[in-house]
């Protein structure tokens, strides 16, 4: 298992020209970066869990976690993003990020 912090769209410059020569596509989108790390762990034999990185707002979190799924991302660690709010707050947060890996399926209805 690999555990690894979700990718920026910052990208140093130095690194910049390496991806430029290896034909990585740079201006990508949350998908292909988490789809690139995901293939970078042993060509996707390794599971990849994101790290959520700096506690973010209610509608950036379920961005993100629809992008790493779309990226055939494993999952995410979100702990900051949840131990930091209100208690109602924080399980409805978990609730629509369980929702969301299960493809809205499970939880639709839970309040």
């Amino acid at each position: 298992m690999v555990k690894v912090k979700l990718p920026s769209e910052h990208i140093e410059p130095d690194d910049r020209k390496v991806l430029e020569r290896a034909d990585i596509p740079i201006n990508s989108s949350m998908a292909d970066r988490v789809g690139h790390v995901v293939q970078s762990c042993c060509d996707g034999r390794r599971i990849a869990i994101f790290l959520g990185g700096d506690a973010k707002d209610d509608k950036t979190i379920p961005k993100e976690v629809r992008g790493f799924g779309q990226g055939s991302g494993f999952g995410s660690i979100r702990c900051r993003d949840s131990v930091q709010r209100p208690t109602e707050q924080a399980i409805r947060l978990l609730h629509q990020i369980v929702d969301i890996h299960a493809g809205g399926k499970v939880l639709a209805g839970v309040s």
